[in-house]
């Protein structure tokens, strides 16, 4: 396998910046909607991932006598061109030794360039890298994300050849509550676990 580009960790102080930025770029993708179809997108908001870190904080320090302090990572420096994502780890298992099933999620993870999202494969496999470094660290099983692009699963098999998608049909089903027409087909994006709170 190739060298992959190099991923810079992010901190807490880093967020709030990246969220407005994703923020900005979610309502310009929406405002780009044909008139008469519908999408809808809830908004990574800072304090929507705050609470994610908040919780993963209490939980490491209860734990391990720690607090983690990498957030996520992010490729590249240019703006308009930068691949990120922010990530918690759920423990599950009370043991601290064991990893059997803890779990990172990425909580979003965002290609500022979507139009040309196939041309990030190579910075979406360094973000994984990073957050399997902080998997390994912090004692989880696996690392997930939720509805990944054709790049994402890319950028991941290039890692983990073994990686799988899996469809949910009975637990941890996302859905949300439409008092639209029924007939009408609403197109959810950003659908990701920063949601599920």
């Amino acid at each position: 396998m190739q060298s992959l580009p190099s991923a810079r960790r992010l901190y807490a102080p880093d967020l709030p910046e990246l969220c407005a930025l994703d923020e900005k770029l979610i309502r310009q993708r929406l405002a780009k909607v044909p008139a008469g179809e519908t999408s809808v997108a809830l908004i990574p908001d800072i304090n929507n991932i705050r609470w994610h870190q908040a919780r993963e904080e209490f939980v490491g320090n209860e734990l391990y006598g720690r607090m983690p302090d990498v957030k996520g990572a992010i490729v590249g420096t240019e703006p308009g061109k930068r691949v990120w994502c922010y990530w918690t780890r759920l423990w599950y298992n009370p043991n601290p030794s064991e990893s059997k099933d803890n779990a990172m999620n990425i909580l979003r993870l965002v290609i500022e360039d979507e139009e040309h999202a196939g041309n990030y494969v190579d910075a979406i496999s360094a973000l994984f890298a990073a957050a399997l470094e902080q998997a390994k660290q912090w004692n989880m099983e696996v690392i997930e994300s939720w509805n990944p692009t054709q790049e994402v699963v890319e950028g991941a098999r290039r890692l983990v050849p073994e990686a799988a998608v899996v469809d949910r049909d009975m637990d941890s089903i996302t859905s949300m509550m439409w008092y639209g027409r029924a007939e009408e087909k609403v197109d959810w994006i950003m659908n990701e676990k920063y949601g599920w709170c």
